[in-house]
């Protein structure tokens, strides 16, 4: 990145790397209405799919864009976080014709000059506002989310795919127009930020939908977290497509190079399709991917068939049940929280039945670690308790006791300063057949994705 969009972003709040404000009067929607206000509301100039959930957005969000690329449109595309660079969240999919090489990881993301022309437009007027109104502090997020619908609009995409941040009510995607809404599972995280239970959760991720919301589009979810939606559909007499409902997925096979299931929606024919992610929850998010892609389409007279096909097939989302090396295994997952790491493990014995793993794990300190830690152990050879480089990781060291404390066998647990400390380690212990798998949050899996590729060189 240029050493100005490097330097400016640095001059901005950002809660991903220190402690997130318990409080909600923190984030507000005004810094990033009035900036947008100023820019000539590049947001209004497409439609918008709005995706939030506790898990399986950004899988959710690669599924639909890939389809609507397949299908001829131009797709904005923003995500977060990022893995190893802030330009990875903004991207535009260009349709098939226009692709001039492969599929990579991170296709069609914003150019260094584009993201750093695009900063030095903002500047201005994020400076007017600081100086002429009673604003607090402007984030690194609403600043990078300002950037991707300045840079769709500038594209002239033909829809924008918003994976929402943190919640969905205050979010700062949430000044879009929201015209179709994607929600995947909500599970207890941020709990601090959005409330202690899942209803509440629910209540701050729902808040995306409005008035002009056309269709709302559901994973399974809990009867309480229903419910709290179901109401606010209702609110807006706004239509529902629930998986497992209206949209029905079926598991065919499970291997190690991509998961194959069926798919029918309402009572059109099942549809037999596979995605390179592995795992069943995958299936999942695909299902409901397609299901808002085939709404999409078919409003606007686009046969959706062989583009779903190829859509799915053609996804790319790295660090999620990744193999990044064989002989041995090496599989990385940004499983954070308790429900997706039970979805991760359980694709693991699927995948390697009745195998235990060499794990490595760090987390970030704001996570229930003992939690997460207590479902690893029943599948572990040996644990490695280390840390990201992100500011947010727990530091585990002189702290291995608390681990100890409640096994039956301590000595599974050890330490190391870092992540390529921790993957060499057990490298050197494991045999060709052998599986290490590592996991806890995002940073983890982008950094022993990162040494495994380096390694294999």
């Amino acid at each position: 990145m240029a050493d100005f969009a490097t330097t400016y972003l640095r001059s901005f709040i950002n809660y991903e790397h220190g402690n997130i404000p318990s409080d909600l009067k923190a984030f507000q929607l005004d810094h990033i209405q009035k900036l947008l206000d100023r820019l000539g509301d590049p947001h209004k100039a497409y439609p918008v799919i709005h995706i939030v959930g506790t898990k399986g957005k950004g899988s959710t969000a690669i599924f639909l864009a890939s389809v609507l690329r397949e299908a001829g449109l131009k797709v904005g595309l923003y995500t977060s976080p990022h893995l190893y660079d802030v330009k990875e969240r903004i991207r535009v999919l260009a349709p098939q014709a226009a692709r001039r090489r492969k599929e990579t990881a991170f296709e069609g993301k914003i150019s260094c000059s584009a993201f750093e022309r695009i900063l030095k437009i903002l500047k201005p007027q994020i400076d007017h506002m600081l100086q002429r109104e009673a604003l607090g502090q402007i984030t690194f997020f609403e600043v990078v989310t300002a950037t991707a619908f300045y840079f769709f609009a500038q594209q002239q995409v033909d829809v924008a795919v918003l994976e929402a941040g943190l919640g969905g009510r205050l979010d700062a995607t949430n000044v879009s127009a929201s015209d179709l809404c994607v929600i995947t599972p909500i599970s207890l995280d941020h709990m601090a930020q959005l409330g202690k239970t899942r209803q509440s959760i629910a209540r701050e991720k729902s808040a995306i939908i409005k008035k002009s919301t056309q269709a709302i589009f559901l994973s399974q979810q809990t009867p309480q977290v229903n419910k709290v939606i179901y109401q606010v559909a209702e609110k807006y007499q706004t239509p529902v497509f629930q998986v497992g409902c209206q949209i029905r997925c079926r598991v065919l096979r499970q291997g190690l190079d991509r998961t194959c299931f069926s798919l029918r929606m309402q009572d059109k024919e099942w549809l037999k399709l596979q995605v390179p992610l592995l795992g069943s929850h995958q299936a999942q998010n695909a299902s409901l991917a397609v299901s808002v892609a085939w709404h999409f389409l078919k409003q606007k007279g686009i046969q959706a068939r062989k583009a779903i096909e190829r859509g799915l097939a053609n996804a790319v989302w790295p660090g999620r049940c990744e193999i990044v090396n064989h002989r041995p295994y090496v599989i990385v997952d940004s499983a954070h929280n308790e429900d997706s790491m039970r979805k991760f493990l359980s694709s693991i014995k699927t995948l390697f039945p009745g195998r235990k793993a060499w794990i490595i794990f760090g987390a970030s300190h704001d996570k229930n670690i003992s939690s997460m830690l207590s479902m690893l152990v029943p599948h572990a050879k040996a644990i490695c308790l280390t840390r990201s480089r992100h500011p947010r990781s727990f530091d585990f060291n002189g702290k291995i006791r608390m681990f100890r404390s409640w096994q039956k066998n301590p000595a599974i647990f050890s330490t190391a300063s870092n992540c390529s400390i921790a993957l060499h380690r057990f490298l050197k212990k494991a045999r060709k057949q052998d599986i290490i798998l590592a996991t806890g949050s995002v940073f983890i899996a982008s950094e022993i994705r990162k040494y495994a590729h380096t390694t294999r060189k």
